[in-house]
């Protein structure tokens, strides 16, 4: 099994054995889900070293990583992103050039949430740690994403 490697940014200079007998035998097992191109659930006890494993093999591939830990608190707003209040200048992108413009008193501004973000960006892996802390509403908010339509 092989993935293909981030041609524009492989940080080769990585400190992680993945020559370690158990390492191996779950990075095959890790290489083997990424071949099906679809999202992967790890589970196990703590402190075993999944997480470690995806951030080390994500790296040693050149893609960059976006860790977002969950807990009984998170909301579909912490991942996805909400309407916060303007600052009192905002940075605008239109037609290619970032314009200062001056905020409304008490106006809005969209701020996407890591995982809109991420899902946003090239070349990135998304790791949802410790998801089963997370509330049912959450998980629901999740689905769409993670089943076969994965769309947000």
């Amino acid at each position: 099994f092989y993935i293909e490697l981030n041609p524009v940014q492989r940080d080769r200079a990585t400190e992680f054995m993945f020559s370690a007998p158990t390492t191996q035998n779950n990075l095959f097992r890790l290489l083997s889900a990424l071949s099906l191109d679809k999202a992967i659930l790890l589970e196990g006890p703590p402190g075993v070293g999944k997480t470690s494993l995806v951030e080390n093999l994500a790296r040693a591939a050149g893609f960059a990583i976006v860790r977002i830990n969950l807990c009984e608190h998170t909301d579909l707003a912490d991942l996805f992103g909400t309407d916060l209040p303007a600052d009192d200048r905002t940075l605008e992108l239109t037609n290619n050039e970032v314009e200062a413009t001056e905020s409304k008193l008490g106006s809005f501004v969209w701020r996407d949430g890591p995982l809109l973000a991420a899902l946003k960006a090239k070349n990135t892996w998304i790791l949802l740690d410790e998801l089963n802390l997370a509330p049912q509403s959450v998980l629901e908010g999740l689905n769409a994403i993670l089943d076969h339509r994965g769309e947000v």
